[in-house]
């Protein structure tokens, strides 16, 4: 039997990708737990992983777990810093005057010296320069890609992959660098400026898939044809319902803000094949209520999101939901789903913990 292909796909968010990886933490030590009762050494995501997908700063953490190989304490770290320094600069004219300027609303000169640091401390790694690493990997332990938006040709999505997917062969997969593809897919729109790479110019993919889900689906689909798959959908925090006014001025905030409520696309998903992969176990979805509210660039925030994801994490629904995603992913081979009480699964979730 083929062994069990592990998938994570990282919803977009701003500062609240925060919370993805504060629940990747708390998956990944059970996860780690459970090994370790089985005799098996711990493992990082991108070892544990087959193939990392994400959309806006939910790209970044995945180019930083997959194809800069970091701990989870590492990626914390650096995506607690890079928010700091990218949300903090304002546009010089929205300082100034106290109004919206019509440009970007931060100075995307910080968010690419952000990204450059990270990338240039890990230069040994990768061996070379922060300027001149490539997205292309020749490793194919993990493979990684996030989701980007071509503005030369409107609505048209752009995956960068780490990785050669035949099916869809890109010219640029050769030639596109590192700290390019962070910036693609971090070009939020209204918040920093796109970014131009060989004639072709990108911003975020949030307005077309800011929950990546399906195509991390596909991808696998093409990567690993007929093998099992395991997938877990880290949210990056569930919004209030806001009902759509028809105020002409307010349009464009409000499409930007149906755009990126990823509960649908969630939803969608699951609603698939009828619920069957959820039913064998074999999709996750993890999503905190109570921040999605939250703007992409409340830096001031982080301690919030982060305790917020942690008592998200203390929930007994939550905790069986892991305990369960836990023993998937601490697996090599994909099993049938148990189906034990919630005091059997909190008494093995304590257990593990102690």
């Amino acid at each position: 039997m083929p062994g069990l292909r592990k998938l994570l796909s990282i919803d977009g968010g701003g500062v609240r990708g925060l919370a993805a990886i504060v629940v990747l933490e708390q998956l990944m030590e059970v996860a780690n737990a459970e090994r370790s009762n089985k005799g098996l050494s711990p493992q990082e995501p991108w070892q544990m992983f087959d193939m990392i997908g994400g959309t806006s700063t939910g790209g970044l953490i995945a180019i930083m777990l997959g194809r800069l190989r970091m701990s989870l304490d590492e990626c914390k770290t650096a995506y607690t810093e890079l928010s700091g320094m990218a949300f903090t600069k304002r546009n010089i004219l929205e300082r100034v005057s106290g109004k919206p300027s019509l440009g970007a609303k931060f100075k995307s000169k910080s968010l690419d010296n952000a990204i450059l640091g990270i990338l240039e401390a890990k230069k040994d790694f990768l061996g070379a320069s922060s300027s001149d690493a490539l997205m292309k990997d020749e490793q194919k332990d993990c493979y990684v890609f996030v989701v980007s938006h071509l503005e030369n040709i409107s609505g048209t999505l752009a995956i960068l992959r780490s990785y050669r997917n035949l099916t869809h062969p890109v010219k640029q997969f050769h030639t596109m660098k590192l700290w390019q593809a962070c910036r693609a897919t971090s070009a939020a729109t209204t918040f920093f400026d796109p970014v131009d790479v060989n004639g072709s110019r990108y911003s975020d993919g949030a307005l077309i898939y800011n929950n990546p889900v399906q195509l991390v689906h596909n991808e696998a689909g093409e990567m690993f044809p007929g093998e099992p798959t395991l997938i877990i959908s880290l949210g990056t925090g569930i919004a209030a319902y806001k009902e759509f006014s028809p105020n002409v001025l307010n349009i464009g905030v409000q499409l930007a803000e149906i755009a990126t409520q990823t509960d649908r696309d969630a939803d969608a998903f699951f609603r698939q094949d009828g619920g069957k992969m959820h039913h064998l176990q074999r999709y996750f979805r993890f999503d905190i209520p109570g921040i999605g509210d939250i703007s992409l660039d409340e830096a001031d925030q982080l301690d919030m999101i982060k305790h917020a994801s942690e008592k998200y994490m203390e929930i007994g629904e939550t905790t069986v939901k892991m305990g369960m995603c836990s023993q998937q992913l601490s697996s090599g081979e994909p099993t049938l789903p148990e189906v034990p009480d919630e005091s059997e699964l909190q008494v093995r979730l304590d257990r593990l913990r102690s």
